[in-house]
């Protein structure tokens, strides 16, 4: 099965980064990106997004030359249109007021993940709250985690 994932910031950044939410070493979210783009399943990125990616993982830089360049990977993957999958309307969502939530950004990644149809992928655990009480659900969408992704990632497409 093909999935559509959307990677929130901190996926990305614990990505480059490759480590967890507490700084320990932790190679999952730079797995889960690089299974999910090298398996054939799809990556939702809206204009927004792309430009959120890029100013963070910019500013981490890289300490050698053997680290991962996680932007370099999604500007690949970009080029194959069966890989990335652009979302250039990112609309309101119909009673968006009572999931409560207050950053834009996190925001904008759950009315992406809602408009592609997609999982959205994050540490942030507000986010994944509204997962767990259900209310993604009435959207046709998941939040999860990127141990949980991982597992979806893996699947080859056939």
């Amino acid at each position: 099965m093909k999935y559509t994932f959307v990677f929130d910031e901190n996926v990305m950044i614990f990505a480059q980064k490759r480590e967890d939410a507490s700084g320990d070493p932790d190679d999952t979210c730079f797995q889960v990106v690089t299974q999910a783009i090298g398996n054939c399943h799809c990556l939702a990125i809206s204009s927004k997004v792309w430009k959120l990616y890029y100013a963070q993982l910019n500013a981490l830089g890289r300490d050698s030359l053997l680290e991962p360049r996680v932007l370099a990977l999604l500007a690949h993957a970009a080029v194959n249109p069966q890989k990335v999958q652009p979302v250039n309307d990112v609309p309101d969502l119909e009673g968006e007021e009572v999931l409560s939530i207050r950053d834009e950004n996190d925001l904008h990644f759950v009315r992406l993940a809602v408009a592609a149809r997609a999982i959205l992928v994050t540490n942030d655990s507000g986010l994944i709250d509204l997962d767990t009480c259900g209310k993604m659900g009435e959207y046709g969408s998941r939040i999860v985690r990127p141990q949980k992704a991982l597992s979806w990632a893996s699947q080859v497409d056939p």
